[in-house]
């Protein structure tokens, strides 16, 4: 049984170093969310104001909470990077929820320990 679980505690910590190496650079990320709209322009005599096929767009947001508020910033031609710099944040926080639940179970892994050998 000690074995099982020395086993198992060393595909833990591979799998968490794993999981680390995977991780983007601090560089490459971006925290928000990325949105499309079609406007209406500010011409009087657009055809947008008749017909909401004939809107104007695509038009590509950064929607970013700061301080409780929600900002919205357009992006013009960085929208690609953004929406690769969004993607990879989602998938960092991903493995940062799994590294630290591979951590709580080894650190009660080790607490487990202890209090065996505390008995002994």
């Amino acid at each position: 049984m000690a074995q099982n679980k020395r086993g198992n505690r060393e595909e833990l910590i591979k799998e968490r170093q794993g999981l680390i190496k995977e991780l983007p650079g601090w560089k490459d990320i971006l925290r928000g969310s990325v949105l499309t709209y079609f406007l209406p322009c500010g011409k009087k005599g657009c055809r947008c104001k008749s017909d909401k096929d004939s809107l104007h767009g695509p038009y590509y947001y950064i929607s970013v909470s700061e301080k409780g508020k929600t900002r919205m910033y357009l992006l013009g031609r960085k929208r690609k990077e953004a929406v690769y710099a969004v993607a990879r944040y989602n998938d960092m926080i991903k493995k940062l929820y799994r590294i630290c639940g591979i951590n709580l179970r080894l650190l009660l892994a080790r607490k487990e320990e202890d209090e065996r050998k505390e008995k002994d």
